[in-house]
């Protein structure tokens, strides 16, 4: 992770934010119950997770810089979709289908290629495995942590994410997102791309994911990968670090 993937890390002094996590580790060490309340300063799963990442989502208003490994939980692909229609800008670094696990092929490519009909522009990550867990609201807010946008990390694994608007932490995460997205990928989402991203996999892409080979026939062989250079933005931390 700290050489060949895009991470991010965020280092924090802050009294309160200590104590939760100290908290926390006690409480999963002991096997005791943990619960942060209602106005807790981090971002817990399986507590609080979904709610803090939706409701991040609503409060974006121009753009939203998105970079995970999975986008598959219906509750926040929907806040997404919600997203597009008021306007704000998507820009979505995700993983390529053939490095999706076969049972979530289906809800993994789903969910954007829903968002990329609605305007959303989805790529993938050039020379760095994708790894983070980040997002970027309107160049002034950012949400680092663990949490894949997927059922699994928001309802049966203790993830921990932390939601930063100082300006320096910012600043960092928009600079490493842009760069990141000036050197993406489109990612081809097409009938065509994806039976040729699947081609070697043991899976029946066709079959799976009722993918056509553009003859109106079904088929595990099919087309080019489109994929071409797109648009540009940025990444950081909070005391928080960009990795």
């Amino acid at each position: 992770n700290l050489t060949v993937t895009r991470d991010y890390g965020v280092f924090t002094a802050h009294r309160h934010e200590v104590d939760e996590i100290v908290q926390c580790f006690d409480a999963d060490w002991n096997r005791e119950h943990f619960d942060p309340g209602e106005d807790s300063h981090l971002v817990w799963c399986n507590i609080n997770g979904r709610n803090r990442v939706a409701r991040f989502i609503d409060a974006a208003r121009e753009t939203l810089f998105l970079q995970n490994e999975r986008y598959q939980d219906e509750v926040i692909i929907e806040r997404l979709v919600r997203a597009t229609t008021r306007g704000v800008q998507l820009h979505v670094l995700a993983r390529p289908a053939h490095t999706l696990k076969t049972g979530k092929l289906v809800e993994g490519i789903e969910g954007l290629r829903i968002l990329q009909d609605l305007g959303a522009r989805i790529h993938k990550l050039h020379g760095l495995k994708l790894h983070a867990k980040m997002m970027l609201a309107d160049g002034k807010r950012a949400i680092i942590g663990s949490i894949n946008l997927a059922p699994g990390s928001f309802d049966s694994r203790r993830e921990l994410a932390i939601e930063v608007d100082d300006e320096a932490v910012v600043k960092r995460v928009r600079d490493v997102a842009h760069r990141d997205w000036s050197s993406s990928r489109a990612l081809d989402l097409s009938d065509e791309g994806l039976l040729a991203d699947l081609k070697e996999s043991e899976v029946d892409a066709a079959e799976v994911l009722a993918l056509s080979n553009g003859n109106g026939n079904e088929s595990r062989k099919g087309g080019h990968n489109g994929d071409h250079n797109g648009g540009s933005h940025n990444h950081g931390g909070h005391h928080h670090g960009g990795n």
